[in-house]
């Protein structure tokens, strides 16, 4: 399984973030090709030392590598990137892996 995830710290304006986040972001997400599940934290995200600089955690979950870049790489993909870009107001990091359980 392949792995996006986005990291989004605190925005400037929280109240704007989860309204965008709700009525725009997650339906653009949802339309990238090829992508099995999408997963949003909720609640405070921590890290062993306690609150951390996140507002909220993205999950895209890919099938493979080759469908998470397949996906991307259309006009839904380019789309969804856009639009995160314009959520991060506080900044965004993505990382992109593959995964397997063990």
């Amino acid at each position: 399984m392949a792995k996006l995830i986005s990291l989004y710290n605190h925005p400037t304006d929280a109240a704007a973030f989860e309204k965008h986040l709700q009525d725009t972001h997650l339906d653009v997400a949802r339309k990238i090709p090829r992508l099995s599940s999408l997963e949003i934290s909720r609640g405070a995200v921590m890290t062993a030392e306690g609150p951390g600089p996140y507002h909220l955690v993205l999950i895209l979950n890919f099938d493979s590598m080759e469908d998470l870049h397949a996906g991307l790489n259309t006009p839904e993909g380019s789309a969804a990137a856009a639009d995160a870009a314009a959520l991060g107001t506080g900044g965004v990091t993505v990382l992109v892996f593959d995964s397997e359980q063990v």
